[in-house]
């Protein structure tokens, strides 16, 4: 059976890139290494190699330790897309002989920082209650893709206080939950050393902060419980997770609103900078009369809207008179052309409020005085 001594990179749409762990591990095994040899270079136990092996698709493994993909041209296996050509370029340059190389800059080094890999049984690992992402969304797409190619990055766990053998799940929430919908067993995990809620907090933000996905109302509390729990100051967290600290002044505003408000927020009805500009208001007009800023800000509905009984008065008029290139309040009609609306109907209003004052009494009562 022929041995694969050189990877083809599928021709697959662009992936994410593959954890730098499993792009090492992947890389070594198409150049040529045998499962053995990986473990030995990797430091990972044998039953974790076979795992890796066993979540991609087409890879087989021979008689003399070595994978193969059996429908593909000379049995070569080919890399998920998201394996560095750098850290291919690497693993075709390791010899065993010649101990670990060392890998380039993008890939982790094994031991430096604790961590280990391992299969883990899915029942062992649990989720954490206080995870920053508040939902998970729709992963009917991601468990499709799991049953299809398997899990390309790990998750990250950490050994669960007072249970041996049970894992608290730190990064991979969504995998872990599209893998239970996929009907897997087992699934590859990081397992790093315990940390403390401080440091956890962090891995999770680094990991997810600058997702589009996640929801800006979980990062901001995120960032709120690193503040306030943690006594974490804006600058530190800049620091720890690598965004600016301007853009952690920006999500922590959003701690200013009241629980509702934060709903609306959090469920796309509130845009953030609608919601923002909404906490700066009200900040500045309290600071010179109470000293202070309001503990929350609440959001109420703009009154001049398409609801508003005078609305379309107010956008004929609007549009009768050509303002079309004035700013439109509440996108019907410009602020004259509202007030015209409603002095119009005040007009209208204090004219039949005469009429009824000056009109004869032609009610019951009247008719029998007459008669009488």
């Amino acid at each position: 059976m022929t041995t694969a001594t050189s990877p083809r990179t599928a021709a697959a749409a662009p992936a994410a890139a593959v954890h730098p762990e499993l792009a090492k591990a992947l890389a070594l095994l198409a150049t040529g290494h045998t499962l053995a040899e990986t473990g030995q270079l990797l430091d990972w136990p044998a039953g974790a190699v076979r795992a890796l092996v066993a979540h991609q698709k087409g890879w087989l493994i021979n008689e003399n330790g070595h994978v193969y993909d059996p429908g593909q041209p000379d049995h070569r296996v080919r890399l998920p897309a998201g394996v560095p050509a750098e850290v291919v370029r690497w693993a075709r340059q390791t010899d065993l002989s010649e101990g670990d190389s060392p890998a380039p800059e993008q890939v982790a080094a094994k031991g430096r920082s604790g961590l280990r890999v391992a299969c883990l049984p899915v029942d062992r690992i649990h989720t954490d209650p206080h995870n920053i992402r508040g939902e998970l969304g729709d992963i009917a797409e991601l468990s499709d893709s799991i049953r299809e190619h398997g899990v390309l990055q790990p998750v990250t766990v950490q050994a669960l206080s007072g249970q041996p053998g049970h894992y608290k799940l730190i990064m991979g929430e969504r995998r872990y939950t599209g893998a239970l919908e996929a009907g897997e067993r087992e699934l590859l995990a990081i397992i790093s050393p315990t940390l403390s809620e401080a440091a956890t907090l962090e891995r999770m933000l680094v990991e997810n902060c600058q997702r589009a996905e996640l929801n800006p109302m979980d990062k901001a509390e995120a960032f709120g419980k690193l503040r306030d729990v943690h006594h974490y100051s804006p600058a530190l967290i800049a620091q720890r997770t690598g965004l600016s600290a301007s853009t952690i002044s920006y999500f922590l505003c959003l701690l200013d609103l009241d629980a509702k408000t934060r709903e609306r927020v959090r469920s796309g009805n509130l845009p953030v900078k609608e919601a923002i500009a909404l906490v700066r208001r009200f900040r500045a007009s309290q600071r010179p009369s109470s000293g202070g800023r309001p503990r929350q800000a609440s959001w109420e509905p703009d009154h001049f809207t398409s609801r508003h009984p005078l609305a379309k008065q107010a956008q004929q008029l609007c549009q009768g008179q050509e303002h079309g290139s004035r700013r439109q309040v509440g996108q019907m009609a410009c602020g004259q052309c509202w007030e015209q609306a409603i002095r119009a109907d005040e007009r209208h209003a204090i004219a039949a409020s005469a009429e009824t004052a000056t009109a004869p009494d032609t009610g019951p009562g009247h008719s029998a005085g007459q008669a009488a």
